[in-house]
């Protein structure tokens, strides 16, 4: 690790007393034969009322707890990005995904809008004791008869974890 990589970690740890935080590396590469290099470092804080992360320098609140169906919170409360409100779906429900069963799960709509010309969805599906398990993107331009122009869908799903 660079001496950079350990200032910015020591940043990051600053002011987090009392606090349960993690530092995550995450890791890209360019092809499944080529080594992973480190991309960027994040900071994820939980604390008695959310949680909390950093990722280029921007804080966002992606859970608030309690947690409880139907309840809306603004993820942008603590930056000065415009008011994005997520939305608990599902709360304490059982999942299973053919591989893995999770005992309980909270699910969060995180945006969603359908009209004439468009199709946006974004939800994440975590479960106790794991974390996230799901996502799901998808961003569609249509004509006015449905048909896709353009735009893309991601599902992202934990197959396995130790």
């Amino acid at each position: 690790m660079s001496l950079q990589q350990r200032e910015y970690i020591a940043n990051l740890e600053r002011g987090a007393a009392n606090q349960e935080t993690f530092i995550v590396e995450i890791y890209t590469r360019a092809a499944d034969t080529l080594p992973w290099r480190i991309n960027r470092l994040t900071k994820r804080t939980l604390t008695d009322y959310r949680f909390e992360v950093l990722d280029n320098n921007l804080v966002t609140v992606p859970l608030v707890f309690p947690i409880a169906l139907r309840k809306r919170f603004n993820t942008n409360v603590l930056n000065i990005s415009a008011v994005k409100d997520y939305e608990y779906t599902a709360v304490n429900e059982p999942l299973s995904n053919g591989n893995l069963h999770y005992d309980s799960t909270v699910s969060i709509l995180q945006y969603e809008e359908e009209n004439l010309i468009e199709q946006i969805l974004e939800i994440e599906t975590h479960a106790t004791g794991v974390g996230l398990i799901f996502r799901q993107h998808k961003g569609l331009e249509t004509e006015f008869n449905g048909d896709i122009r353009s735009g893309f869908e991601s599902e992202m799903r934990l197959i396995s974890f130790n």
